[in-house]
């Protein structure tokens, strides 16, 4: 049986990055882009983004988790010092990009996919109802903050039982499919419990990770895992919906899991996972800018168009998160908000 050490305990050890989990932040920031690239709203009844929004979002959780654990879980500081590292790593740019999009954005709105109106109210609901943001794929933020406080007090509290973890993400993917939420609660909550479950059973993954990646590297396991996450685009449903959410997971991990065990070298795979956060917190600009102002303008294909949306979404957040980290250095104050604020 393990437990944690005190919460007072400072982890000075520093452990290795892993290249696994390296690559399975990049191919689920990959699948983020792709999911937000349709050119209009045909883009969501395609076979791509049933299949990317079956396990994207909770693969980000469950490697939250995974990372969670792997730099000594809730044992590594208290849990005031936890809030605001996470208020500060999550909200911050959370709130900074919400007002700075909020204006613009109600002058722009009859252009805009979703037109929001300029108000008080509206600012205000846009933090309380966080799928009525601005910046909509923002709700990922203001849920992880809730998800990694409900993971590091559920973590403390069941001393870090296997067990116990599983226990509770079963109970917390129960509630939630008897819930039947539509994402617009107050504060996500019902959605914090289905993305909580998959944060617990990362840090178990973490803690079972000797005999977890060694099952996920063989090609095998690639093929499996990837014919099962596609069997939600045949038998959609809610009630299995949590085992098609494991199945795209596994087949994400095992990607990594092999790439790890083949010692594959990818160069650009490994600068890309430095921007990665980059990537998420700027590329809803060039993505929405040209969906909204320029493809309504144009003849062409929206197949065509998506790739465009792609390819923008993802190399022009890794240029400019490139350029800034080359040439503003974390020394000034004004420096370190501005890293932080482009998630560097």
């Amino acid at each position: 049986m393990r437990s944690n050490p005190p919460a007072s305990t400072v982890f000075r050890e520093s452990r290795p990055r892993d290249r696994r989990i390296d690559l399975c932040y990049v191919i689920g920031i990959l699948l983020v882009v792709a999911g937000h690239s349709g050119a209009d709203v045909r883009f969501n009844s395609t076979a791509l983004f049933r299949w990317i929004y079956a396990f994207h979002m909770p693969l980000f959780f469950a490697l939250s988790g995974y990372l969670f654990r792997y730099g000594g879980g809730s044992g590594r500081v208290t849990l005031p010092q936890f809030v605001r590292r996470r208020g500060w790593r999550l909200l911050f740019p959370l709130w900074v990009w919400t007002t700075l999009v909020f204006v613009p954005k109600g002058l722009l709105s009859a252009y805009a996919m979703r037109p929001s109106e300029l108000s008080v109210a509206a600012y205000l609901h846009a933090f309380l109802y966080p799928a009525d943001n601005p910046i909509r794929p923002f709700w990922f933020l203001e849920v992880l903050f809730e998800v990694s406080i409900v993971g590091y007090l559920v973590d403390r509290w069941s001393g870090g039982r296997k067990r116990l973890l599983v226990a509770v993400a079963v109970v917390c993917i129960v509630v939630n499919r008897l819930i039947a939420p539509t994402g617009r609660e107050l504060l996500m909550l019902p959605d914090v419990l289905w993305y909580t479950a998959f944060f617990l059973l990362g840090m178990v993954a973490c803690d079972c990770r000797n005999r977890f990646w060694p099952f996920l590297s063989r090609m095998s396991a690639v093929l499996f895992w990837g014919a099962a996450s596609l069997v939600t685009l045949w038998l959609p449903s809610h009630v299995a919906a949590p085992l098609y959410a494991l199945a795209g997971i596994l087949f994400v991990a095992s990607c990594g899991a092999v790439a790890g065990s083949r010692e594959m070298r990818l160069p650009f795979v490994r600068d890309l996972r430095k921007y990665t956060f980059t990537i998420y917190l700027l590329h809803v600009v060039p993505v929405g800018l040209l969906r909204g102002l320029l493809y309504p303008r144009l003849s062409v294909d929206p197949r065509l168009f998506s790739v465009l949306l792609f390819l923008s979404g993802v190399l022009l957040p890794w240029a400019v998160g490139r350029i800034v980290q080359r040439f503003v250095t974390p020394s000034k104050g004004a420096n370190r908000l501005l890293l932080r604020l482009l998630g560097l």
